[in-house]
Order: C-alpha cells, then structure tokens, then sequence
C-alpha cells in the first residue's frame, strides 16, 4: 500500500469515527418528533418580513399573476416560490432573475 492510498485510508477512518461520536452525542439531546430534532423540547421562532413580488406567468397563452406562496428556503428570502393564480405554474425568483427550476 502506498503513501497516498494510507492517507486516504487514515482520513476515511477519521471522518468515520468522527461520524459515529458525532451521532452518539446528538443522540443524547432533543427530541426526535416525526423525524426532526427539537432541542429540550423548544423549537426556535424568528419572524421574517415577506416581499409580496407579483409577476406575469411566462407560460405560453396565460394570462394569470405569478403569486408569492409564502414559502421560503431556510437560506434565503421569503417570496422566493411563486405560483400562478390562473394555470397553477410554480417557479421560484431570485433577485431579477427568472428560473423555473428555482436555482441559478
């Protein structure tokens, strides 16, 4: 066995004892309510503002309004998802850019 494939076998171990102490410990905290951990039994709240975008739908031959749906993701701005009040097309925005697949 070379200098390389020990190190990488050496790094592998690590990560994976790590993994396994890692799990022991979260174990012993919170609890595990439909698959989510809630520590001591208390989830934590924070209120965001909401920007109420209305856009036209860019589907072909609709007429309707791309509405804000209020969800959000846990990294971004609320009123990123959009739906159509008319054809029921979904899509997410980010900044000015349109995406139907919601990423960049």
């Amino acid at each position: 066995m070379g200098d390389l494939e020990k190190k990488v076998k050496s790094v592998i171990q690590s990560a994976a004892t790590e993994a396994r102490t890692a799990k022991a410990e979260w174990e012993q905290f919170g609890t595990n309510t439909a698959g989510s951990r809630w520590f001591n039994g208390v989830p934590k709240v924070a209120l965001t503002e909401s920007h109420r975008v209305v856009w036209k739908c860019p589907t072909t031959g609709c007429d309707g309004d791309m509405q804000d749906t209020g969800e959000m993701w846990m990294t971004g701005d609320p009123g990123y998802h959009h739906e159509c009040n008319v054809c029921g097309f979904k899509a997410a925005i980010k900044g000015a850019v349109f995406n139907p697949r919601g990423d960049q």
